[in-house]
């Protein structure tokens, strides 16, 4: 079995990359709202965690709601 070693050159090249990904991110959520301004009527869901059932159950008992908000995962 060959061991293969990583050189520093390889180490700077990806660190190279990550950085460079970062800096776009960086640029895509510098140009994002971070608060988002809604009409009255909504209704502001937190996170489901992809249990669609009870997605159709909050739309189904809100039928009046012409928004809803998702705030998805913050906490876990």
């Amino acid at each position: 079995t060959e061991t293969r070693t990583t050189s520093d050159r390889d180490l700077n090249e990806v660190t190279l990359q990550i950085g460079m990904h970062l800096m776009l991110g960086v640029d895509v959520l510098a140009d994002e709202n971070n608060i988002v301004y809604v009409n009255s009527n909504v209704a502001v869901i937190g996170d489901i965690h992809g249990q669609f059932h009870d997605l159709l159950n909050l739309i189904d008992t809100n039928k009046d709601v012409q928004q809803f908000v998702f705030l998805g995962d913050y906490v876990d």
